[in-house]
């Protein structure tokens, strides 16, 4: 009896271990892994909106999409696509079930509680699907200063040139010049530039400022010191300077020229000025076109006879002129208007015909130069801004609207005002 007792102790001893083996065996053990590893958001009335990069963030516990959405994108009725390796639920702001049919609304910060196939293990994610909140297309405009100086004076002309506002103004017995960073803070400096020279022809040459006094062509580097320059032929209003050179007219009376500055200082002639070219009183910029080539505009001003102009010429060489004053919408005419390239178009700023000034105090062309429109409540300036002509506009190395000086029907205007597009900003994202 005792001999078998011993052998069924046996048995169990070795049967124990192998059963407790087969249970092992057969157990699952459920998945830890929380994580989301795909988030991906969709409206089919939404343009692209599939196509927006979410990143997780599994340190922090975030979901977002690092470039912003346009502006005015809707993100109140977004459809989200949610996995990962092995999730077990997914709960949205503490209480709904997510299923792929759920409509979210993201104009806020979304909870999503992710849990693992095990049911115990979870992470608290924030989504946040971020829209750009300023309006690219919106204009910033507002008064700098009231009065850049105190003196009377009959006309004044601003450029923007190594990063300075150089502001010519003739006076009773003197051109006086002052300078501003900014627009806002102005010194007063010493400017032998003859009293006879055109202030409005003041033009950047290269690395330097231009004028013509009396036919002589003069240079300054400073703005404050000029020198005549000797030339060959006969120069009496400066135009522009266009991929390296400078263009004037010969005259502003009979049969003007298109002249052009060349490298031994001799006046070149490049053709009879066309009918309806600008003597003088013409609004110009040059910029680069929307192909990249460098294009000069002249905008209205007065022809041989004095009439005020609604041309608008172009350039992209100097040689050849088109006049693209052929649209449906032209401008009426005017003449000592401003004009820069900003915004995708052109913006043109005052002016007068006779002695009547243009109500309108900016005009935009979104075609540079065929047709030209009232601003959109965007881009218009306000009712605080007084109509004007002989002004200046000029646009800063930070990419904004310098508006200063001019003129109304009976005085001066001594003041200046700053604008931009938030699109035309450095650095802004649309």
């Amino acid at each position: 009896m005792k001999l078998k007792w011993m052998t069924w102790v046996v048995v169990l001893g070795i049967s124990l271990p192998l059963f407790t083996s087969c249970l092992g065996t057969n157990s699952t053990t459920l998945s830890e892994n929380a994580k989301i590893t795909s988030f991906i958001i969709n409206n089919d009335s939404v343009e692209g909106l599939s196509n927006v990069k979410l990143t997780i963030n599994n340190t922090d516990s975030l979901i977002y999409n690092v470039d912003s959405l346009a502006y005015g994108t809707r993100v109140d009725s977004v459809y989200a696509t949610i996995t990962g390796s092995s999730l077990g639920s997914i709960v949205i702001n503490d209480s709904i079930i997510y299923t792929d049919s759920l409509v979210f609304n993201f104009n806020e910060p979304v909870m999503v509680r992710s849990y693992a196939a095990d049911m115990l293990h979870y992470i608290n994610y924030t989504v946040k699907v971020n829209v750009h909140q300023v309006n690219p297309d919106l204009f910033v405009w507002e008064g700098v200063t009231t009065q850049v100086y105190s003196a009377n004076s009959s006309a004044d002309h601003a450029v923007y040139f190594n990063e300075t506002i150089y502001y010519f103004v003739k006076e009773d017995s003197q051109i006086a010049l002052y300078t501003s960073s900014n627009g806002s803070s102005w010194s007063n400096e010493t400017c032998n530039l003859p009293t006879t020279a055109n202030v409005y022809g003041i033009v950047i040459y290269g690395n330097s400022l231009a004028a013509v006094a009396d036919g002589v062509l003069y240079t300054s580097t400073d703005g404050k010191s000029w020198s005549s320059v000797t030339t060959t032929g006969t120069v009496e209003q400066l135009l522009f300077t266009l991929n390296g050179t400078l263009y004037a007219l010969s005259s502003t009376t009979t049969s003007p020229d298109i002249i052009a500055l060349q490298s031994d200082n001799s006046w070149k002639t490049i053709l009879v000025a066309p009918d309806e070219f600008p003597v003088s009183g013409a609004a110009i910029c040059v910029a680069p076109s929307p192909t990249g080539v460098n294009r000069a505009y002249l905008v209205g001003g007065v022809d041989i006879n004095g009439n005020a102009l609604q041309t608008v010429w172009s350039t992209e060489n100097g040689n050849y002129y088109a006049n693209l004053g052929g649209g449906n919408n032209p401008i009426s005419a005017r003449t000592q208007a401003a004009v820069v390239q900003y915004a995708e178009g052109l913006m043109l700023f005052g002016g007068r015909n006779g002695n009547n000034l243009i109500d309108n105090v900016l005009l935009y062309s979104p075609d540079y130069g065929i047709n030209w429109f009232e601003p959109t409540e965007e881009m218009a300036i306000g009712d605080l801004y007084a109509p004007r002509y002989g002004l200046s506009a000029v646009i800063s190395d930070d990419n904004r609207i310098l508006l200063v000086g001019g003129r109304n029907e009976s005085m001066p205007l001594r003041d200046v005002w700053k604008g931009y597009q938030y699109a035309e900003l450095p650095g802004f994202n649309k």
